[in-house]
């Protein structure tokens, strides 16, 4: 009788040993989960503080034409 117990001892052991581990597995599932949606929200943040980044040297880039612009007007303006 006892190696019966001992087999069932054994195998509630197993049974907690599994149970365990997937729980643990469960608790890596959901961190990677985590961690995945603030990577997601950290590349979002940064693709929105980029957009005024470059939106501010579009910005420039046209006050630069413009400037080369208006400067091409005083010469044509000048030779006629």
């Amino acid at each position: 009788m006892r190696h019966s117990s001992e087999n069932i001892s054994q195998s509630q052991q197993q049974i907690i040993s599994d149970e365990i581990l997937a729980s643990q597995l469960q608790v890596e599932e959901q961190e990677n989960r985590r961690l995945e949606e603030l990577d997601e929200r950290r590349k979002s943040q940064e693709e929105m503080n980029t957009t005024p980044n470059e939106e501010e040297v579009d910005r420039e880039r046209i006050l630069i034409l413009e400037a080369r612009r208006e400067e091409i007007l005083k010469i044509m303006n000048g030779k006629d």
